[in-house]
């Protein structure tokens, strides 16, 4: 398996991926729908934690070092496009080609209230449910949407709503140890199995 050549095209698949599952997400009643766990912002936590000479935490931003004009951020699709394959202890992790081999299944889309897919990209958490969905701001429009508003229960976040890395915030992710990256990476790959079977039934 050549590894650079499967990230660049998971890199790549996050722009048609609820495109491909849209038949079944409208069969589900699900009007919007975003993708659960973001390749992008799960890489980049993986960045600050294997390469920490080359990135620094400003706050909640990484930034990689080399950039004199510290304006560049690592979480950027365009940065990780051009700069993959510069990483390759990350990149051959087995724990997160798990995650790349699960990216694409439905597990790994949900619905979203409408503009919440485009807010949850800009708020600062890295793209991650598990922080985005427990912010004290998001927490009870959450709650509602997915308790009360959604007719259909049909779901299945109770482990990303409530589980244990909801506890964390962003800066707690930033610093993890390779063994909490590795747990985080296997609680995602469980959850993504989990819905992809449960989703079954109403396939």
């Amino acid at each position: 398996m050549n590894v650079e050549s499967v990230i660049g095209k998971v890199i790549n698949t996050k722009f048609t991926l609820e495109k491909d599952h849209s038949k079944i997400t409208n069969n589900l009643n699900w009007t919007y729908t975003d993708v659960l766990y973001s390749f992008q912002g799960v890489y980049v936590i993986g960045l600050n934690i294997f390469y920490k000479d080359e990135f620094v935490c400003c706050g909640k931003q990484i930034k990689p070092k080399k950039y004199a004009n510290n304006r560049q951020i690592a979480y950027s699709h365009k940065y990780i496009k051009e700069n993959y394959h510069e990483f390759d202890k990350l990149n051959k992790l087995p724990e997160l080609l798990k995650f790349i081999d699960v990216y694409s299944d439905l597990g790994n889309i949900i619905p979203i209230w409408p503009g919440g897919n485009s807010h949850r990209g800009m708020s600062q958490c890295y793209d991650i449910p598990d922080i985005y969905f427990n912010k004290k701001e998001i927490k009870e429009h959450a709650s509602y949407f997915y308790n009360d508003f959604l007719s259909d229960k049909n779901f299945f976040l109770d482990d990303v709503l409530s589980g244990e890395f909801s506890k964390f915030e962003i800066g707690d992710y930033l610093k993890f140890s390779k063994e909490d990256y590795i747990k985080f990476l296997n609680h995602i790959v469980r959850i993504i199995k989990m819905r992809s079977e449960q989703l079954k039934q109403y396939i």
